[in-house]
């Protein structure tokens, strides 16, 4: 592995780790919130998860530093392919061309399956918070009911 090929693997971790980080805090003060969100509605609190979800998925954005380096590294191919279509018959030139391609096309490669992962990481996260919440929901709704029931008897 080279030392640009590792460089971006240190940065997508790091912008993993920072993501996963503001997801912790927010998924812990959400769950803090939690019985003051029952008193409301169910409805409520899946819009809150709902809003939670779009946050992590606005790391995805097309104007998140990953996005951003993708794209740089796009121009960048789309202007390999045109200087190693103007260099004729320098094998040399192209030799040194067609490795930084490939080099590029790691790089895309790389940051494309990070951002896949993170994607599904991230509906997974979504459909266990649904799951975690409305368990947590129902037990607290049937702990209420018999609540009732108990003071009625």
């Amino acid at each position: 592995m080279n030392n640009n090929e590792s460089n971006l693997r240190k940065e997508i971790i790091d912008h993993y780790e920072n993501i996963q980080t503001q997801i912790d805090v927010r998924t812990e003060t959400l769950l803090m919130e939690l019985p003051e969100a029952l008193k409301n509605s169910r409805d409520e609190l899946m819009a809150r998860i709902k809003e939670e979800k779009e946050k992590n998925l606005a790391a995805l954005a097309d104007d998140s530093p990953l996005i951003q380096h993708k794209n740089e590294y796009y121009r960048q191919f789309v202007e390999l392919k045109q200087e190693y279509a103007n260099c004729g018959t320098d094998l040399a030139k192209k030799e040194s061309i067609h490795n930084r391609l490939l080099e590029l096309k790691k790089n895309v490669e790389l940051i494309e399956e990070f951002l896949e992962d993170f994607k599904n990481r991230t509906l997974s996260f979504e459909e266990a918070d649904r799951s975690v919440y409305s368990s947590l929901i129902g037990e607290l709704v049937h702990a209420e009911e018999n609540k009732k029931i108990d003071h009625n008897n």
